[in-house]
């Protein structure tokens, strides 16, 4: 689990390092990754009410992710969402977005990927840290 851990930090460290070190005219990052977490909410809770226009931006979203987490999973090797379904990782990402509307929807998926893997059950419920 440790080396697991280490993987997926410097991966998604190295992301966010070159997302953070490229100049605002050459974005790193294409996408739905760069949009901020205020759309993704408005998307997300319109596509919870049944809204048919917000379903296909939902999925848009949900593409962006699932080809965010094949990219960290075939560099890794490493099931990186543990076996969680997108549709839940969309969920909790939205609940950090909720939080953190400040930031955008690729740093809300990198710090759930984080999460889970610093210590997560299948299903994504985060465990407490074990005592030692």
């Amino acid at each position: 689990m440790a080396d697991y851990t280490v993987k997926v930090f410097l991966l998604t460290l190295a992301l966010i390092s070159t997302a953070v070190s490229a100049e605002v005219s050459t974005p790193q990052i294409w996408g739905y990754g760069t949009k901020p977490c205020t759309s993704y909410i408005k998307t997300y809770q319109a596509w919870k009410k049944g809204d048919e226009e917000q379903v296909w931006e939902y999925f848009r979203y949900r593409d962006w992710l699932t080809g965010f987490v094949s990219a960290l999973t075939l560099a890794t090797g490493i099931d990186i969402l543990h076996g969680v379904k997108p549709k839940n990782a969309m969920r909790r990402i939205n609940l950090y977005c909720e939080e953190n509307m400040g930031k955008d929807f690729f740093t809300a998926s990198s710090e759930f990927i984080r999460i889970l893997g610093s210590g997560s059950r299948p299903g994504g419920e985060v465990m407490e840290p074990t005592p030692k």
